[in-house]
């Protein structure tokens, strides 16, 4: 993970390797209700955030052949923006509080 926190807006960076991708693919053909929970850390752990992607965000990340995830959070939003390409307006938003949504 690679995290830049600017006066603005934070953004982190998740890579995937190979294995990953094969991995998750095999839950997505496999009908699993498959869930990506990425850690956003901050130097100071209690600003570190929690984004947990759905099962239609990772096949729209896996159908464009993401090879790494880039999420980002602007000040003041109440979501997280996942780039697909095409700048901030085209990004995947995700709720910034679907984790106590779904647990």
């Amino acid at each position: 993970e690679v995290n830049t926190k600017k006066k603005h807006y934070s953004s982190w960076q998740f890579s995937m390797t190979a294995n990953d991708l094969k991995e998750i693919k095999g839950y997505l053909d496999g009908g699993s209700n498959l869930l990506l929970t990425l850690v956003c850390g901050s130097k100071k752990l209690s600003d570190s955030e929690i984004a947990v992607l759905d099962k239609d965000e990772i096949s729209e990340l896996m159908r464009l052949k993401k090879k790494s995830i880039t999420i980002s959070r602007k000040k003041g939003e109440n979501a997280f923006r996942v780039s697909i390409g095409g700048g901030r307006e085209n990004a995947l938003r995700v709720k910034s509080n679907r984790f106590e949504e779904l647990f």
